[in-house]
């Protein structure tokens, strides 16, 4: 509303007629594909719960913890190779999780890790040793003075 306007003659052309007719691209950021509160609109909005669920799992501190810095690289390509492979650890971990719920671990991506993470003592040709839990010189002969 415009208060005290000017005499209709000289106001603009816009202020003379009855309705005005907005080209498309102006404002179109603001303009909606679908009607709102139309089944479209809905099944379309009921999709961002999912994609906010994903982003929350990412930003979590007991999961990927992924906030700003958490990457020590510059660039635009680098960081983003960074948080590519962050998803993919996290598809990955969400994944395993499922697989052990499930009880559906055919899939080599989805064997449950050992239990026993300890080294294995290597030969000189590469072999492992079969060594018994303390069976070694400590230190070893040849740099015992």
């Amino acid at each position: 509303m415009v208060e005290n306007p000017g005499p209709l003659a000289t106001a603009p052309k816009a202020c003379q007629q009855a309705t005005i007719t907005v080209p498309g691209p102006v404002l179109a950021t603001l303009r909606q594909r679908d009607p709102w509160r139309s089944p479209t609109s809905i099944d379309s909005y009921a999709r961002r719960s999912a994609i906010e669920g994903i982003f929350g799992n990412l930003r979590s501190q007991s999961t990927q913890n992924i906030k700003r810095g958490f990457c020590r690289v510059v660039g635009l390509v680098k960081t983003s190779l960074t948080l590519a492979l962050e998803a993919v650890a996290a598809n990955i971990r969400l994944l395993r999780k499922w697989a052990k719920r499930v009880g559906l671990t055919s899939d080599p991506l989805c064997v449950p890790f050992p239990v026993d993470h300890g080294f294995e003592e290597l030969d000189e040709n590469g072999q492992i040793c079969p060594a018994g839990l303390f069976d070694f010189d400590d230190p070893p002969d040849d740099l015992a003075a």
